[in-house]
């Protein structure tokens, strides 16, 4: 992508770095768009934190309208909630032995799809959802196992502790599995990257979902992007815009609509 046009970018193109220093400092030029940059992320950083809080509480079902809270208690709040998500790796580590053994927790999304999607409708099981002790002590979410065994009680009653990628590679393969856990994440953002630049569209509106899920995983359990993005309402959905836009295209042709040509990122 092309660099922002200023006053020394310009001038480099036709004077040496010396003769732009020179005259920069004869009109008193300065380069204030980082400083304007920086004020600016600054005063909105108050304003972020304020607003995530409220996403949490909405999210949490948690949302009142009293007025009573500011927004220095929103501030702090937020902060509060951080220190939950340190408090869930504590946990991970206070707990270890009681977590059900006989689980890969970090493949858990995967192995809770395939087990309730086809191996117990295979026997005529029913699935496994809801917070409740058979799902908490024989599900593959990590968040179930170690939210019941922090509150049991609180657990039953729809609360939790969500989960952490970095919680469930600790139990799972200890320190190495942390490590190499975090080698694999950067990998696939790396592909993730790649794809968004070489794939066709379809292939784009997936990686972008699962880009977006990553992002939670250090409040998320590892591999729910995959899961997550790969829904059958989110298929669905995909499936009915593809058939749209070539129905939509069949209709109008090029003429109107003609073809863009492909950006590229550089």
């Amino acid at each position: 992508m092309k660099k922002n046009i200023t006053f020394p970018n310009l001038l480099q193109k036709i004077v040496s770095e010396e003769e732009l220093a020179i005259i920069q400092t004869a009109i008193g030029y300065k380069d204030t768009a980082r400083k304007l940059e920086l004020i600016l992320g600054i005063v909105a950083l108050p304003v972020l934190m304020v607003f995530m809080t409220i996403i949490g509480k909405l999210r949490s079902s948690n949302w009142t309208t009293s007025g009573d809270s500011s927004v220095k208690d929103s501030i702090f709040e937020f902060f509060y909630s951080q220190g939950i998500s340190a408090n869930l790796i504590g946990y991970t580590k206070l707990y270890h032995e009681y977590v059900p053994k006989g689980r890969l927790y970090t493949f858990g999304p995967l192995m809770e799809f395939v087990d309730n999607k086809i191996i117990r409708p295979m026997h005529g099981m029913p699935g496994l959802f809801g917070q409740n002790i058979d799902r908490a002590l024989n599900g593959y979410l990590y968040a179930h196992a170690i939210s019941y065994l922090i509150m049991p009680t609180a657990y039953l009653m729809g609360i939790g502790y969500g989960s952490s990628f970095v919680a469930e590679m600790y139990n799972d393969f200890s320190y190495g599995g942390v490590f190499v856990g975090s080698i694999v994440y950067g990998a696939i953002l790396y592909l993730f990257y790649h794809m968004l630049r070489n794939s066709n569209y379809v292939v784009v509106i997936f990686t972008l979902m699962m880009t977006r899920s990553i992002l939670f995983a250090p409040r998320g359990a590892a591999l729910s992007f995959i899961v997550s993005s790969f829904s059958m309402p989110k298929i669905f959905a995909v499936i009915v815009i593809v058939i749209g836009a070539k129905a939509l295209h069949m209709m109008i042709g090029e003429k109107r609509f003609p073809s863009l040509p492909r950006v590229t990122w550089k």
